[in-house]
């Protein structure tokens, strides 16, 4: 991903340039259409997910008017829910939940718990490379994309490639034996996300050297590291100091080649080391380092509570059969998609057009096109196969 840095950075440069909030707005009803591929089976349980995000988005103080929204009278959630407690709680609580409560089941049912699984090669095999070639390639372009919109965030295009990432497993492999359903262990859920997640970091570096911007909260560090030894990042920095500029992308791309050989070292010894403890010591290690984390996260007791709360009812939708990605989803994008359409709004004068402008804004009405495409997509094929069982159907 680090040669997209290389080599596209002044033409990525200039799509940045483009976006504007009316852009940044369609960006977000794309990411947000992107739910359609996180669900299968019942949409309505994931569009109840989504909208349960989008609603816990917007507590705390409102970024237009500065109204206080649902936080009675709790001054912790000025700026919101707190993002890094929230997630420990969905992720990390809510598994000890489950643990705890297959360890209960086997307890009850005197059950013996399953044996260790072994540790398999981590080499893929010539046909899984082949199989997982255009899920890497769909999912680098996609990161590289939203990487280099600033503030457009790394989790927007990790979910983004996800959703495509499930659209394609449900088209060619979901139900085919051998084959795991896709929220249990289908090697495309594990590959769309990485791939993306690696593509951002890099392309993220592409507003920030070339234009001074930016792209994530990753990125901006940069600018504070870069400050300190007197330089500033922009048009200036190639042609000032173009030797330090260009060190930085072969570090990218140095970083990139490294990381293979880390991690085959780093996963095959630490999943060793985890497979080893004992079920009953996992999950009082897990539940102490996610409420440490979520306490550390500016020394404040409250995120503790934030974190089992999250928890609880990640737990609850776990039980329910709702997704929790469509949620997690509806968090982040929430804010940014709140203030994106309300300054465009303001911008244009109320205008709702303004989106589908094909001659002053042609990006954003691309962007609804192809999100419209996404929701009316699975209707399509609703109705087709309504018409195949039909046409397979004996009449009586």
């Amino acid at each position: 991903m680090a040669s997209v840095l290389l080599i596209f950075a002044p033409a990525l440069a200039k799509v940045a340039l483009r976006f504007g909030y009316v852009e940044n707005a369609a960006l977000t009803v794309l990411g947000l259409s992107s739910v359609v591929g996180l669900v299968s089976g019942n949409v309505l349980k994931g569009l109840v997910s989504a909208t349960i995000g989008l609603l816990v988005a917007t507590i705390g103080y409102s970024q237009i008017t500065g109204t206080p929204r649902y936080m009675f009278g709790n001054f912790n959630l000025i700026e919101g829910i707190p993002f890094v407690p929230l997630l420990v709680g969905l992720f990390g609580v809510a598994a000890v939940f489950e643990l705890l409560r297959d360890h209960a089941y086997e307890r009850r049912e005197q059950i013996e718990s399953e044996p260790l699984p072994e540790i398999g090669s981590m080499r893929l095999s010539g046909k899984m490379i082949r199989r997982l070639i255009p899920t890497w390639l769909t999912s680098a372009a996609i990161g590289n994309f939203i990487g280099v919109l600033p503030g457009a965030g790394m989790l927007m295009a990790i979910y983004i490639a996800y959703g495509q990432a499930a659209r394609r497993f449900r088209k060619h492999f979901e139900g085919r034996p051998g084959e795991p359903n896709w929220d249990e262990g289908a090697p495309e859920g594990i590959a769309a996300p990485e791939a993306a997640n690696n593509a951002v970091t890099a392309s993220s570096m592409v507003p920030l050297l070339s234009l001074g911007v930016p792209g994530n909260s990753t990125s901006a560090l940069f600018i504070g590291a870069m400050a300190l030894h007197g330089l500033v990042p922009g048009p200036l920095l190639f042609s000032q100091h173009a030797d330090i500029a260009w060190m930085i992308m072969v570090a990218f791309l140095a970083c990139n080649l490294l990381m293979a050989p880390a991690a085959f070292v780093v996963i095959h010894t630490v999943t060793r080391t985890i497979f080893a403890v004992p079920r009953n010591v996992m999950v009082g290690i897990i539940i102490l380092l996610c409420l440490l984390g979520a306490y550390s996260d500016g020394n404040n007791l409250f995120n503790v509570w934030i974190a089992v709360g999250a928890g609880v009812v990640a737990y609850l939708m776990k039980v329910s059969d709702i997704p929790l990605g469509p949620a997690i989803l509806g968090l982040v994008l929430g804010a940014q998609m709140e203030a994106a359409f309300s300054n465009s709004l303001s911008i244009s004068h109320g205008n709702w057009l303004v989106f589908i402008d094909p001659v002053t804004h042609p990006i954003s009405l691309a962007m609804l096109m192809i999100a419209a495409l996404m929701w009316l997509a699975p209707i399509v094929h609703g109705i087709r196969y309504l018409h195949a069982r039909r046409a397979i159907t004996p009449a009586v």
